[in-house]
This record gives structure tokens, C-alpha cells and sequence, in this order.
């Protein structure tokens, strides 16, 4: 199978092809690809850059939930019987070598789309943001999936190159959030400021990485506490089927009064 027969390939293809006579006026185009996410599925020859007895596993701990507190276990056992199925079918070096195969498909692909960007019209004065909406667990924390708030499941790619603005090599440790995307677009695009955003404008980062900088400063901060939901007996249950019943709780903190909103999941 080549890659153009996969649907991110066609979708690369397609906006390789727009790229190559861009509209004159300004436009904004997303090119969405879908993997690394389930199923990872790609041409036989990513697979085959990653045999099973090359890969080095992640390093997991015996004991990595034991200095948890009673809600971060319950985190991690969200569907961590996954994991155990995954281990008993002899499978976990596959799993490993299907997400690598899936991120090096991925990584071609967006070769391709800046390689037809490098070739097009508007080169020199596109904005290119690159990122991704979520890391994975392969047994940290007993967990395998992406339902949590550890570093391997909340920290991610976040690139941004914007002509007469970024340098290149450059980077930053400062901590942002995709709330500020929007933000930051429009002030690269010179549009006017929208007020109520939670977000705020990179801008001032992109140009100068190392400055100090408070994350979100102006912005309201958002706070969401998961809570499951009594059983018929009146307790609360901490498996995974039972996690699917919950209530979700917003607490939106500003310098005035703090407003609250809840709303629960169907069982």
C-alpha cells in the first residue's frame, strides 16, 4: 500500500496541490492529519523500520502508583485493564511498534506538506503552526491510553513559524496552552483584537522566547474537577465502568466573584 492510498495521504496530497497556486488574497488552510491515533494502521514499510526485537520499551516502574493519592490511582485505572490484555496476549512490543510506525508515517507526511510550501507561491509569507492534541501512556502509571494529566498525556508539540517574527532553532520552556492559538493567529495577522478569549497572544514569546513570562496572565483560569457519582448504594465507585457516571465542575476564577457551572455524564 503506498501512502497516498491512506486518507492523510490523500489529505496531504490535496493541500500540496492547493499550495501550489494559492488564492491571491489571504486564506487559511488546515491540513488535519489523523494518525497517530487509533487504529494505527499505515503502509507495511513503517512497520518494517521498527522490528519488535530492536525497540527499547519505555522504562516503567514495579511501584509507580504507590505514592498516589487515592484520585490519581483511580486516574490510572481509567481502562487499565487494556493493558493487562495487551500484556497477556504478548502483544506490547506491537503496540510499541504500530505507534512508532504511525508518528514516522505522520512525520513523512508533514515533510511532504512543508516540502510543497517551500515550492509554493506563498512561502515566504505563510504562518505555519504545527501540533497535536494529545501524548499517550504505554504503561506508565499502569495506563494505556491518554485519559490522564501526567506529562506523557498533556505535553505536546506546539510549533509555530511566522515569517519576520520567529528565528529559527529557536525555543522555550515558558508553559502556554492551545487556548492561545487563536489569539496569536490573529495578532500575526494583524486583525483586530477579540475581546473575552481565554486565550492570550504568543507574539511577544515567539519574538523573544527566554522573556519572562506569567501563563495566561490576563485570561480567567478555568479549573475542571471530575467527580464520580454515588452508586444506588450510596457509595462511590472507583472502577472503570463506573467512571463513565461523573460530574464535571467548572470553576471559572477572575479578580471578581467566581461563577461555577456543573453538568453530568450519562451513565
Amino acid at each position: 500500500m503506498d501512502d497516498q492510498e491512506m486518507g492523510d495521504g490523500q489529505m496531504v496530497e490535496w493541500a500540496a496541490k492547493f499550495l501550489k497556486q494559492p488564492p491571491k488574497q489571504p486564506f487559511f488552510l488546515a491540513a488535519g492529519i489523523y494518525r497517530p491515533h487509533l487504529p494505527w494502521y499505515t503502509p507495511r514499510r513503517y512497520f518494517d523500520m521498527y522490528p519488535t526485537n530492536c525497540i527499547t520499551p519505555p522504562p516503567l516502574k514495579a511501584d509507580d502508583l504507590a505514592d498516589l493519592p487515592a484520585a490519581g490511582r483511580e486516574m490510572a485505572a481509567y481502562r487499565a485493564a487494556d493493558l493487562e490484555m495487551v500484556r497477556q496476549a504478548g502483544q506490547y512490543e506491537r503496540i510499541l511498534q504500530a505507534y512508532l510506525a504511525n508518528i514516522t508515517f505522520c512525520d513523512a507526511l508533514v515533510g511532504r506538506l512543508l516540502d510543497a510550501l517551500d515550492t509554493s507561491p506563498a512561502a515566504r509569507n505563510t504562518i505555519i503552526v504545527f501540533w497535536s492534541d494529545n501524548g499517550y501512556h504505554f504503561g506508565e502509571k499502569e495506563h494505556l491510553h491518554k485519559f490522564t494529566l501526567w506529562e506523557r498525556s498533556t505535553r505536546l508539540p506546539f510549533m509555530v513559524v511566522a515569517p519576520g517574527v520567529t528565528r529559527e532553532q529557536s525555543r522555550t520552556e515558558r508553559p502556554v496552552s492551545f487556548v492561545d492559538l487563536f489569539p496569536t493567529l490573529n495578532d500575526l495577522c494583524g486583525l483586530l483584537p477579540v475581546a473575552g478569549l481565554d486565550g492570550v497572544s504568543l507574539v511577544p514569546l515567539l519574538k523573544d522566547p527566554q522573556r519572562k513570562w506569567d501563563f495566561n496572565p490576563r485570561s480567567p483560569r478555568t479549573v475542571w474537577a471530575i467527580t464520580p457519582c454515588a452508586t444506588s448504594a450510596g457509595a462511590t465507585s472507583a472502577t472503570p465502568t463506573a467512571a463513565r457516571n461523573f460530574t464535571i465542575t467548572r470553576t471559572i476564577r477572575t479578580n471578581g466573584p467566581t461563577s461555577r457551572a456543573s453538568r453530568s455524564s450519562p451513565p
